[in-house]
């Protein structure tokens, strides 16, 4: 549930990654349909592989940030601060950058064209809804001090 002085996110971000991902693997075990050729099957795991370290990494320096400016991590909570330090310095966004890149991870790993497809849907939510009105709550909430850090720091990277 929304607390009050939160963003209006209607659906929690990972829910809505959980639901693309769990349809595109029912797709997937229904109709296994791969998008590289099996020839680069190990290139394609490894290269899975590699994108989950770094989506790991991106995670878990996003949360550590958060943790240091004792703000809230999840959507339906209030922020507490602007967090501009750390990985924050290079993309507004490392949560969800790490979230799409699970996504593009697990469909490398499993070469399922339905996992990446699933993932899509994610990716455009929250392009058009979660991050425009994530925009909106904090330059409301922080003023200058957000609209600044906007300015200097890339949505995406």
């Amino acid at each position: 549930m929304r607390e009050k002085g939160s963003p209006s996110i209607p659906i929690r971000p990972p829910m809505v990654l959980y639901a693309g991902l769990a349809v595109g693997g029912l797709l997937d075990y229904a109709a296994d349909v791969r998008f590289l050729p099996d020839s680069l099957g190990f290139l394609s795991s490894l290269s899975g592989y590699a994108l989950l370290a770094v989506s790991i990494g991106l995670m878990f320096m996003a949360c550590t940030a958060f943790r240091r400016e004792h703000t809230n991590v999840r959507t339906d909570r209030p922020a507490e601060s602007v967090v501009a330090d750390g990985i924050f310095r290079f993309t507004r966004n490392p949560m969800y950058l790490s979230f799409c890149l699970l996504g593009l991870s697990l469909s490398l790993i499993l070469n399922s064209l339905w996992v990446l497809l699933g993932t899509f849907p994610f990716c455009v939510y929250i392009h058009h809804v979660v991050i425009p009105e994530e925009e909106r709550y904090m330059e409301k909430r922080f003023g200058d001090a957000y609209l600044n850090y906007r300015r200097r720091t890339p949505r995406w990277l």
